[in-house]
């Protein structure tokens, strides 16, 4: 996953449509779950519970598609899929997963400093 995450799209203008000046808050929010979802995923591989650390990269890949975060729904699927595969290190997906976070972070703080919302 490379590029902008861009916070644009039917999907987020629907949600910055009906939620206003709230939405920076509540992807403020979504993305500090993300990060301590990843942190529990990582911790569960470690431990084999392979079907705890689905369990939830799923769920957060649904909830990151609901609030039209395509690039993080891409990257949490992929570690579905790759926690599905027997693998030596997992840790590559990780650093991509923790890369893609900050870059929504980032792009978050620059949306709301330069865009009023209604």
């Amino acid at each position: 996953m490379s590029g902008k995450v861009h916070l644009r799209g039917a999907t987020f203008e629907m949600l910055r449509s009906e939620i206003g000046g709230g939405l920076p808050c509540l992807l403020e929010r979504f993305l500090v779950d993300a990060r301590d979802s990843l942190e529990k995923i990582e911790r569960m591989v470690l431990m084999e519970d392979f079907k705890g650390a689905i369990a939830i990269a799923h769920r957060t890949k649904g909830s990151s598609a609901s609030l039209g975060l395509r690039n993080v729904s891409a990257i949490f699927a992929s570690i579905e899929d790759l926690i599905r595969l027997p693998c030596e290190s997992h840790s590559a997906v990780f650093v991509e997963a923790r890369r893609v976070l900050e870059e929504v972070r980032r792009e978050l703080r620059e949306f709301a400093a330069t865009d009023p919302m209604p």
